[in-house]
């Protein structure tokens, strides 16, 4: 019942009662009217107590499945949080795959390596014994792209210029300028 139940059922006994009071007055039972109205009103006081502790216990039993709900929320969003962990790692794993150089091109790489020097090896060879690279072919100078082979094989296969620099252990902008030697080369001989 809803406290304003209570009100009007407050009211309807205290009129009943003042039409019964008259009556009792003549018999003189002034005190029995006064605990009939001490027994209703403890009646209605106990009604009122009672509805509290239901409503107390609906509160407590919300609290707790509020309790549960949220401890069931913070356990997805620690999974979720594993699991996006999980997948940051396996995403920085095949980021680390897809950057390592393929074994094709690790082995034709060291094949480059082998069969043309690095620019170092060929510039001091060069300068150490100019007559034995004039006497190898005296009639064409040797072309910059046969010179620096290994430069244009990774330039060729789309690498950056600061990848080509690292990877061959020399300056940017050395290999700036071969490739820009290289490209005037070509477009003087057409």
């Amino acid at each position: 019942m809803e406290p304003w139940h209570y009100i009007v059922l407050l009211g309807l006994v205290l009129v009943v009662y003042a039409a019964i009071v008259p009556n009792r007055k003549r018999s003189g039972n002034h005190s029995n009217v006064m605990a009939e109205i001490e027994q209703t009103m403890k009646q209605f006081s106990d009604e009122l107590e009672e509805e509290n502790r239901q409503l107390l216990g609906l509160v407590s039993d919300m609290k707790k499945e509020h309790d549960l709900h949220a401890a069931k929320l913070q356990g997805r969003i620690e999974a979720l949080e594993r699991q996006n962990r999980e997948v940051g790692e396996q995403l920085r794993l095949l980021q680390a795959e897809r950057a390592r150089p393929e074994p094709e091109a690790v082995a034709a790489e060291a094949t480059l390596r082998v069969a043309a020097p690095s620019a170092a090896a060929v510039e001091s060879a060069a300068a150490s014994e100019p007559s034995a690279a004039n006497k190898q072919q005296p009639n064409e100078p040797m072309k910059i792209r046969e010179r620096y082979a290994e430069v244009f094989h990774l330039y060729d296969k789309g690498k950056s210029t600061e990848y080509i620099a690292k990877k061959l252990e020399m300056n940017k902008g050395e290999v700036m300028l071969i490739i820009q030697l290289a490209k005037q080369e070509e477009q003087s001989r057409v």
